[in-house]
């Protein structure tokens, strides 16, 4: 058995601290990381047109519901907007990979409803954004889902 002096204990100790501090670099420094969007500088100068887009969502005469079901994305939209002919887009932003972000054409139905089937889908958390404009109104809702 080899018998060592502090000094040698203390070398060991600090030798293996900065072998894991450098080993947490190397690890933090290969995670992969994606911002919520590659111009969120220009968004957020235009963030008080998204707040008022939003309150304009409230004067609706009814709730956006988004459920998952039957292996498809369901959301149900209030009356207005099929009577009012609304056009916009669905963003289904996927948080913990942008490679997975969704985007679809706003196409309501005769029943206020959208469809989107699940098979775009990698079972996780999504982000519903959803925005539209109505009547030279600006419309902007937003939510979270969890996909099956």
């Amino acid at each position: 058995m080899i018998q060592m002096n502090w000094g040698h204990k203390i070398a060991l100790l600090y030798t293996g601290f900065v072998a894991m501090i450098l080993t947490l670099v190397f690890l933090a420094s290969n995670q992969k990381v994606d911002l919520v969007s590659a111009d969120y500088y220009d968004q957020e100068i235009k963030f008080q047109g998204k707040i008022d887009a939003i309150k304009n969502v409230n004067t609706l005469s009814g709730p956006i519901v988004c459920e998952a079901k039957d292996k498809s994305l369901h959301i149900n939209f209030p009356k207005e907007l099929l009577e009012k002919n609304a056009t916009g887009t669905i963003r289904l932003y996927r948080p913990s990979d942008a490679s997975l972000d969704l985007q679809e054409k706003l196409n309501v139905d005769i029943k206020n409803d959208q469809v989107i089937s699940s098979a775009k889908f990698k079972r996780g958390l999504y982000k519903i954004q959803i925005n539209w404009k109505m009547e030279n109104k600006d419309y902007y809702f937003e939510e979270s889902v969890f996909m099956n």
